[in-house]
This record gives C-alpha cells, structure tokens and sequence, in this order.
C-alpha cells in the first residue's frame, strides 16, 4: 500500500473516530435538552436527573478533546523543547529514582560509549516511565531495559520475557485512533502508552512493539541523534 493511501485510511478512520466518540453524547444532550423544553410540567426530581445526564455527556465530550488536544500537541512537536544531554544519564534517573516506578529491579544494559542526543529530556524521561510501569503491571519476571547506539541512532527497548499480551492489545498498544476511544478510561492519557508513543512520534522517532519467546514483548524506540 502506498503511503498516500495510509494516510487516506489513517485519516478517513480518525474522522469516524472523533465523530463517534461526540456524536454519541452530543445526540443524548440534545435529546433531553428537547425533552426539558418540551415538557414543562417535568417534576423537579426528574428534571434535575435529566439535567445530570447532559451535564455528564457534556464532560465526556470535554474529556475526551482534552485528550485528543494533548496527544496532537505532543505528536506535532509543538510542546518539545529539545536540548542536548548523555542518555546513559537520563535512565539511570529513572532507574535510581527515590520513588520506584516498578515492583521488580529493572535490569539495565548501557552502551559503553557515550550517547548524547537532542530531544525534550522531561518527556522522554515520562515516556520510558510510562512504559516500564506499563510492562511491569504486566509481567511477573524482571524488565530489562538496553541502550545501543550508532552514529546516526539511539535505541531503547524494554524487554518483557513473559506476561500476558493478546495479539489486539499488542496490535493497538500504540494506535492514537483505538486508545482514545477509552477516554473514559480511569487513568488519565498522560500515564498510558499511547501519550509515550505520541512523545517519541513527536520527536520524529519510531516505536514499535513486538512479541518475544515465552509470551513476552519487547517495545523498542529509535530517536535521531
């Protein structure tokens, strides 16, 4: 398939995405804001049940552009603000952070030779984050977290060697389209996957998940030097 026609499909699919997801409580709203007006003799009890329905659809609809605002934001670079530091640096931040972001020890593999880049060193910092804390919800065994690098690329994986991963969560982990159709999701969208992969998108880097031996997966990032 050629690259055009991706597009096509990935925009013709985000359009019906967004259209569904306001839609759906846009027509609640307005059916029993008609309801209210139509019917003044409605008694108060009822009336205010009504009026709590359109107000929660009406924070489905703000919660979910909210989401969608941020995740755009970050996917076009708008919001990064790039500076130049040693990678080595900022996983050994993470990893000897005073608070433990994984139950287990996390395995670390550095390059032996210096790796700097140039990128946003808080949002990169959360994006591995969210993906240690990811997999490690996920896994029983350690993490281990490698560093490799060559003139032109920094590589990050993140390898869990067993875990529970079905083939449409491995195949959608990343999708922007499917993950923001759980806005209603407990957990906000800065401390889920997909805001990581909007991150390293937004650097003009690619990530991608893959299934390992043993039913694990690794996720693994590459960002331009």
């Amino acid at each position: 398939m050629k690259d055009s026609d991706n597009l096509h499909s990935w925009s013709s699919r985000f359009v019906s995405m967004i259209t569904h997801e306001i839609r759906t409580p846009l027509t609640t709203i307005i059916s029993f804001a008609q309801t209210l007006i139509e019917e003044q003799s409605i008694p108060k009890e009822e009336r205010n049940y009504y009026l709590g329905i359109i107000e929660k659809q009406g924070k489905r609809i703000n919660h979910f552009l909210g989401e969608l605002s941020e995740i755009m934001k970050i996917e076009s670079g708008s919001v990064i603000n790039p500076e130049e530091f040693e990678i080595n640096r900022l996983l050994l931040s993470i990893i000897n952070s005073p608070e433990s972001i994984t139950d287990k020890p996390v395995e670390l593999v550095l390059a032996e030779t210096s790796c700097i880049i140039r990128a946003d060193y808080d949002l990169l910092q959360t994006a591995i984050r969210i993906l240690l804390i990811y997999l490690d919800n996920k896994c029983d065994e350690p993490l281990s977290l490698q560093l490799e690098h060559s003139n032109e690329i920094a590589r990050i994986t993140i390898i869990c060697r067993n875990g529970d991963f079905t083939e449409k969560e491995i195949h959608e982990l990343f999708d922007t389209n499917r993950q923001l159709l759980l806005s209603r999701s407990e957990i906000p969208v800065k401390n889920r996957p997909v805001y990581a992969a909007a991150v390293i998108r937004g650097h003009k880097g690619s990530i991608w998940i893959s299934p390992t031996p043993g039913g694990g997966v690794q996720i693994s990032l590459e960002l331009l030097k």
